[in-house]
């Protein structure tokens, strides 16, 4: 782990594809998680941050977006140099 996982919840904005709720949803926020995490036990590789929402019908976890951050690569391999 990069950082401390972070944990919030969002509102979903059903009417903007849906004239009506959806039905069997009775829940309007959803859980979010940002992690932070590097490739495997390597200290040398870049921290990826992710974004992962709970589905609200079926329970399970889905990627919002994941980014690379090399900075901390590049700086290791500069330092080397």
């Amino acid at each position: 782990m990069g950082a401390e996982p972070l944990r919030w919840f969002e509102r979903v904005s059903w009417w903007e594809a849906e004239r009506r709720m959806p039905l069997g949803r009775s829940r309007v926020d959803v859980e979010v998680w940002r992690l932070q995490t590097r490739l495997g036990r390597n200290a040398g590789s870049a921290l990826t941050t992710m974004e992962i929402i709970r589905d609200g019908l079926g329970g399970g976890w889905r990627l919002r977006s994941a980014v690379a951050d090399n900075t901390f690569a590049e700086n290791t391999v500069a330092a080397a140099a």
